[in-house]
């Protein structure tokens, strides 16, 4: 539902509430009336059983720029935070609220709900439908659906949302491998599926550390190159070029001048061996 499609009405100036102090509208669905309130981005909160994790950053500066220009078009559904008085948790439209921010809106539209169990529903269900969720993410949500008790197991999750059973399967077993091994398949955005596969077939998780940081590090191969050449990358310094021209010695000491006291002192000895070899 668009507020472009809403009927507007004006508040009675005595009886403003605290979380839409200025105009609120009335937003008809199907079988019920909602009412918009436009609430500071202060008193909200992420849902507490959010699914997705990450934000695309070049997205939600996009998205900004838009609100920049029309405004919030589609309300966040929100629901009173049970353990902080006064906060609203997004149930849905992070995303926007994070766009307006990043526009400077102070006030953002929102219908507040008041079942817990639909707003858990209405969480889930949105997130699951987005298109760049990655396969942690979706496995998090699909268990959310059944641990909430909107579906009684994977083949009810599959066949709610219409989608193959086996893809439930898959993403439901990425939430039973370690916290460090979920966080790393979210830093690096994977969602190949046969390499997922492989993850989860893989018992010992520094074999599967391993794994991900070979195939999708940058850094990789150059920490390993660190390691098993050492004297490779450090850095050195040449301070002293001495050669034959025609048959003149000449030496080109400049750099000798750069040195602090320590360090000439410690050339002169190493030089003065040098000087008894020859």
């Amino acid at each position: 539902m668009k507020i472009s499609d809403a009927k507007i009405r004006l508040p009675d100036e005595s009886k403003a509430e605290t979380v839409s102090v200025s105009k609120r509208v009335s937003a008809f669905s199907e079988n019920r009336r909602e009412e918009i309130h436009y609430i500071s981005v202060e008193k909200l909160i992420p849902y507490h059983n959010q699914a997705r994790r990450t934000f695309d950053e070049e997205e939600l500066n996009n998205l900004a720029k838009t609100i920049e220009l029309h405004g919030v078009r589609q309300p966040l559904t929100v629901i009173a935070a049970k353990n902080q008085s006064g906060l609203f948790e997004v149930v849905s439209g992070e995303r926007r609220l994070r766009s307006a921010k990043i526009a400077g809106l102070d006030r953002v539209p929102c219908i507040i709900i008041h079942d817990e169990t639909k707003a858990e529903e209405i969480a889930i269900i949105e997130n699951i439908h987005r298109q760049d969720l990655y396969p942690i993410e979706l496995g998090k949500a699909y268990s959310n659906l059944i641990v909430s008790g909107i579906c009684g197991s994977k083949f009810d999750v599959a066949r709610r949302l219409g989608i193959p059973r086996s893809k439930v399967i898959e993403c439901m077993a990425l939430c039973d491998l370690s916290e460090k091994i979920q966080n790393l398949l979210l830093q690096y955005k994977i969602d190949n599926r046969d390499f997922l596969r492989e993850v989860c077939k893989t018992p010992d998780e520094d074999k599967v550390i391993l794994l991900i940081e070979k195939r999708y590090s940058p850094n990789f191969m150059n920490e390993i190159e660190n390691i098993s050449n050492p004297k490779k990358h450090k850095k050195r310094k040449y301070l002293l070029q001495a050669f034959f021209e025609d048959d003149q010695v000449v030496i080109n000491h400049n750099k000798l001048l750069s040195l602090s006291s320590a360090q000439k002192e410690k050339f002169r000895e190493e030089l003065k061996q040098v000087l008894l070899e020859l």
